[in-house]
């Protein structure tokens, strides 16, 4: 039979429902790419059905956070400026997910703070790199008070 495109899926459809195939592919376009297509807070969205689109995000979210550190900023604020600019692998990230180009920075970072939580993105987790900084504060602590210890006793004895 071929490849099968959204036109040809409207004509199978034309016969049964009286539409026509143009109609026929902009309902089930709508129907399958529009409702629960991103996902939301408490379900996934159907396109992390697709491997490409978890690989895709999986590169984008690494490419964002290897060039926020090398540059030494916040993820955030990089992907503002990756917005603002329509840098190119955000272009490709959207493409090839289907997703409509992001008007507003505002959705962007809701839907990918949303999707970082998701259980197939590698990575630590918010809370996790929460606590490792706080496991690092208190050691520099520590460091801190064991050398004023030692330059107290010090001087006491001096």
């Amino acid at each position: 039979m071929g490849k099968l495109t959204w036109t040809g899926l409207g004509r199978i459809w034309e016969g049964q429902y009286l539409v026509t195939p143009e109609e026929a592919s902009e309902i089930l376009a709508r129907e399958i790419l529009d409702k629960n297509w991103k996902g939301t807070q408490k379900t996934h969205g159907k396109m992390w059905s697709d491997n490409e689109n978890v690989a895709a995000f999986c590169v984008f979210i690494s490419k964002l956070d290897n060039a926020a550190k090398k540059r030494k900023i916040k993820s955030g604020v990089l992907l503002k400026e990756w917005h603002d600019k329509g840098h190119k692998e955000l272009a490709y990230f959207t493409i090839t997910c289907s997703l409509r180009k992001y008007k507003s920075f505002k959705n962007l970072a809701n839907d990918i703070g949303m999707w970082r939580k998701l259980p197939f993105v590698k990575g630590p987790k918010h809370g996790d790199k929460a606590k490792l900084q706080m496991e690092k504060y208190r050691a520099y602590l520590k460091e801190i008070k064991d050398k004023e210890n030692k330059l107290l006793k010090k001087t006491i004895t001096s």
